[in-house]
């Protein structure tokens, strides 16, 4: 898994505090109190983020060069950007990275993921990411959050 994401030119992008580490993150709380934990997957970045700089090909450009930010009107977010999907160069680099992301959560412990806004993401790559994780851990769950309806 993480040699595919090497030869892909990517690394999982997550950071886990000195506490975390020292006590064997989630799985040494489910064993110690029962409890499981959740992440709330969320597929975007932060303007500084060195996926950016690492591969600006995932996302979205204005014809001035100029970074795409993430809308949903009327709002419009300065500190979000959403990778591309369907950007020339994002398969299977990006689709990897994002699998590599979630796998080291699982590998942490986590078993449930709730996917935020997943109607905005491809659904072959919902298809794939489930099954390419569940053919490693069957117990994996994801869970959709249902977006608000407009008034």
């Amino acid at each position: 898994m993480r040699s595919e994401a090497r030869k892909a030119g990517t690394r999982p992008c997550t950071r886990r505090s000195a506490a975390s580490r020292r006590s064997g993150g989630c799985a040494w709380l489910r064993k110690r109190t029962g409890w499981r934990s959740r992440i709330d997957f969320a597929i975007q970045c932060a303007p500084d983020h060195p996926w950016l700089s690492q591969h600006p090909e995932w996302f979205s450009w204005r014809p001035d060069g100029s970074l795409r930010y993430a809308e949903n009107p009327p709002k419009k977010y300065e500190d979000i950007v959403n990778v591309d999907f369907y950007a020339k160069h994002a398969l299977p680099a990006l689709w990897i990275a994002l699998r590599d992301v979630v796998q080291v959560w699982v590998d942490e412990g986590v078993k449930i993921f709730r996917v935020d806004n997943p109607h905005t993401k491809p659904l072959p790559f919902w298809e794939w990411l489930i099954r390419d994780i569940r053919s490693r851990d069957p117990g994996v769950i994801s869970w959709p959050r249902r977006s608000r309806a407009r008034p």
